[in-house]
């Protein structure tokens, strides 16, 4: 059986609960003074003790969001304000950091009015293509599709043909020349085109695009078989001359 509370408890109690502590508070102070007791204790000897009654908390939804917070974010939304502006608006009367994310999901839920999509500020521009096409668009049927126009091509100037021309030998090429073999000659007496090659590639542009064309078989077999002769031929006039400088 507990004891009896003394008018020195009673009144020490009384002004705790007056100053409004929480009852688990209260419970820690009595504690102290020799009579530990209950949250629920505290809230029954308050009421024996004919103590005012604490105001109710303000109600909440499951997910935090007070009435004032809900009446807030209704009356903002209403008036046009986004997610994100609602959020950085209400962040006062929730604790934590509000998202624009949270603030659509408590719209959601409330049901309010769905926003209209905002129409595009701009329009992406299309982009041409490099390889000799650009691409426009049109609508037809209420459908979007590509269609592909030919763009006109700078001319490239004509050169004469390479048995007719003549370049340097092998030994007289520098770093950026054109390594096309031209001429008749084989050898050591080879010519080669000798234009400034472009950026990556040992042939200049006339060169590089024949060498990259799509050409018929016969027509390459022929042109390898000839460049294999060329090749044999001046294989041999090349140890031929090493023979007779070494006699």
């Amino acid at each position: 059986m507990s004891r009896a509370w003394t008018d020195d408890e009673n009144a020490y109690f009384t002004r705790l609960w007056n100053e409004g502590h929480a009852p688990e508070s209260i419970g820690n102070m009595m504690a102290l003074q020799g009579r530990p007791i209950t949250a629920q204790t505290v809230k029954d000897r308050a009421s024996h003790l004919q103590l005012p009654r604490r105001a109710p908390k303000p109600e909440t939804y499951k997910h935090g969001w007070s009435l004032e917070a809900k009446a807030a974010i209704k009356q903002l939304w209403s008036e046009g304000y986004s997610a994100t502006q609602i959020a950085c608006k209400v962040h006062h009367l929730r604790e934590g950091r509000i998202t624009r994310n949270m603030i659509i999901g408590v719209v959601t839920r409330m049901n309010l009015p769905r926003r209209t999509p905002a129409a595009p500020k701009y329009t992406k521009p299309i982009k041409k293509s490099v390889l000799g096409t650009s691409r426009k668009r049109t609508e037809s049927q209420g459908r979007t599709h590509t269609v592909k126009r030919p763009v006109a091509l700078k001319a490239v100037p004509v050169k004469p043909k390479d048995a007719e021309r003549s370049g340097p030998t092998l030994f007289n090429l520098k770093r950026k020349s054109c390594r096309w073999p031209v001429g008749t000659e084989t050898g050591e007496h080879q010519m080669f085109c000798g234009e400034d090659s472009d950026t990556g590639s040992p042939y200049c542009c006339e060169h590089r695009k024949r060498a990259t064309s799509q050409m018929p078989k016969e027509q390459r077999e022929a042109q390898a078989e000839a460049m294999r002769k060329r090749h044999r031929e001046g294989r041999m006039n090349t140890v031929g001359f090493g023979s007779r400088r070494a006699a």
